[in-house]
């Protein structure tokens, strides 16, 4: 099964400080709820165990990340989840422009591919979860941006 999603944020916080923060992999890391063990292990690739579920299938996912790209205002990931018998890989994509009054815009897509026993859930429902997940994510990277 596959989605694709997409939308924009507004950063309270300009562009080359939003970009610096989506390219510095220890700050987005901490940014995804139920986060556990995340390990940088350079530049551009991470893992990290998520604790999350949807409908029947709940538990602990591995997950290895890299940074893929890296441009003017640009900056993609590729994410791969595995457990609970199911595998999740992501493809996400942001792009920064400069608002009025210091503010970035930042729109974003990620392209999923499910396998396994998510695939069984239905696309409606893993839409409305994946909505409300990177809601959260979004709220989590502005309170970390404006702190720092």
């Amino acid at each position: 099964m596959r989605i694709s999603l997409s939308g924009n944020a507004a950063m309270n916080a300009p562009v080359d400080k939003t970009f610096k923060f989506a390219t510095t992999i220890s700050q987005v890391g901490v940014c995804i709820p139920n986060v556990q063990d995340f390990k940088q292990l350079d530049g551009k690739n991470f893992t990290m165990n998520v604790v999350t579920g949807v409908a029947f299938i709940k538990g602990t996912f591995a997950v290895k990340g890299a940074l893929t790209e890296q441009g003017e205002n640009h900056v993609a990931y590729s994410v791969e989840w595995k457990g609970v018998g199911s595998t999740i890989k992501v493809n996400l994509s942001f792009n920064m422009s400069p608002k009025i009054n210091g503010y970035t815009d930042v729109a974003w897509t990620a392209d999923a591919e499910m396998s396994g026993l998510i695939s069984g859930v239905s696309e409606s429902v893993l839409r409305k979860v994946t909505e409300e997940k990177i809601e959260e994510i979004v709220a989590n990277v502005k309170a970390r941006l404006e702190k720092s």
